[in-house]
């Protein structure tokens, strides 16, 4: 799952509550059990075709336009995603378009929001440098796109000896304290113990260096970067956010698209990861694909001809 470990899902867990989640913890899958998973090569390629067509067509200004608006959406809505604020589709489309008084938008939405959001726009341009160096993921990188993607966040709930507190968040850095979380259905989740979150990141970065990983389609990689780092949990908080910038690099890398994920996908993205932890992989795998193509029906008026957004629809 997730960052369910913002404030307005955390729940209180007792200590004797906390080491039975340590011990239940389940490691991640390795990629070679991930890859049993498929990707839709036919709906992939017909999207592929499309968008080759159209680049044959169009400006590279409206290109690198569409592109932007992508990223700024993704940006926008990754906060709202873990209730850190609230956007519609006409604010995520407004401040994605830069459209006018979109900055006075942003603003409208208290300092708190208008802090967090500035802070993801910015990371999502790393994002796009992390994508065209081409470089295997490491841990540096992921660490300084936590701090990034956090910068505009000063504090967390962490749940103390003394009970609950508001602390100052660590930024690039991994967990010192436990992270799981108590769901509003009253069922516990479990991550990674904060004593074998270095290992299991290390475990997890020499999975995305492997031979079959670094040949895998890039649907594969993404959803598989998305669902081991989020099962992991390293940060204090920010995890979901940057689980899916991560899996953005994987897929802007192919096609120069981000994972567009609006705040009104939330329920089938967590049902998704919810099915994950039951290892089942496929659900995951399938709505890593759609999602990221839905730009263009939430977007349909940034691109041009219409057509291809009707296409994409179908």
């Amino acid at each position: 799952m997730p960052d369910e470990d913002s404030p307005k899902l955390n729940l209180a867990i007792t200590e004797s509550e906390v080491r039975q989640l340590d011990a239940v913890y389940q490691p991640f899958p390795s990629y070679a059990e991930w890859s049993n998973a498929t990707v839709d090569r036919a709906r992939w390629d017909r999207y592929s075709t499309l968008l080759e067509e159209q680049r044959q067509k169009t400006s590279v200004q409206h290109l690198e336009r569409t592109r932007r608006i992508a990223l700024r959406a993704a940006a926008v809505d990754t906060g709202a995603i873990e209730g850190l604020y609230s956007v519609d589709r006409g604010f995520t489309l407004t401040v994605a378009m830069e459209a006018a008084a979109w900055e006075a938008a942003v603003q409208a939405k208290g300092e708190a929001a208008h802090s967090l959001i500035e802070s993801q726009l910015r990371a999502y341009d790393a994002v796009v440098d992390l994508a065209t160096k081409a470089e295997p993921m490491s841990e540096a990188a992921i660490r300084a796109l936590h701090a990034q993607i956090v910068e505009g966040q000063k504090t967390y709930r962490v749940l103390t000896a003394v009970g609950w507190q508001e602390q100052p968040l660590p930024k690039g850095q991994y967990k010192v304290l436990p992270n799981h979380v108590r769901r509003r259905d009253g069922k516990m989740h479990s991550y990674a113990p904060a004593d074998l979150t270095l290992d299991e990141m290390h475990r997890l970065v020499n999975e995305l260096r492997t031979a079959d990983f670094l040949v895998a389609h890039p649907v594969l990689q993404s959803s598989y970067a998305h669902y081991a780092f989020v099962s992991i949990h390293p940060f204090a908080d920010g995890n979901g956010r940057v689980a899916r910038a991560v899996a953005s690099v994987f897929l802007y890398r192919a096609r120069s698209i981000p994972l567009l994920m609006l705040v009104e996908h939330r329920p089938e993205y967590f049902t998704t990861l919810q099915a994950a932890d039951r290892r089942a992989f496929q659900p995951f795998v399938d709505f890593s694909l759609i999602g990221r193509w839905k730009l263009c029906s939430s977007f349909r008026r940034a691109f041009e001809p219409p057509r291809l957004a009707q296409l994409m629809n179908h």
